[in-house]
């Protein structure tokens, strides 16, 4: 998929839990370009690297090795978010991994909706 197209799923749904969640606090909308920018790249980083470490480590048994990592990886982005974006807050660690599930099924729902009407 695209990167673009990647980039506008992921900047709605992060758009729809930084508006409607308890505990994430923005000052202003155009926080959530910048925000999702960074976990899109801070994601994809941190599952290449902690694949690679995972499959090091159990010699490449482990089996759910990719769904480990992304949710380790999606947990990192998000934390990494709070902490290079001045304006997004959140507070508390609940908040942050509702948020990535939130996150993480809203993006499914909006690229099956995007692949039906393509």
């Amino acid at each position: 998929m695209s990167f673009v197209i990647e980039y506008i799923i992921v900047t709605l749904a992060f758009y729809f839990v930084s508006t409607r969640m308890e505990g994430i606090e923005m000052k202003k909308t155009s926080t959530v370009l910048s925000a999702s920018f960074i976990y899109l790249i801070s994601f994809a980083i941190l599952k290449a690297v902690i694949v690679v470490v995972l499959k090091a480590l159990t010699l490449g048994l482990m089996l759910g090795t990719h769904i480990i990592s992304s949710i380790i990886a999606a947990l990192l982005a998000m934390y990494i978010v709070t902490k290079a974006v001045e304006d997004y807050k959140i507070d508390s660690f609940a908040v942050l991994a509702a948020a990535v599930l939130v996150i993480s099924v809203m993006s499914v729902f909006i690229r099956m909706l995007f692949f039906m009407f393509l």
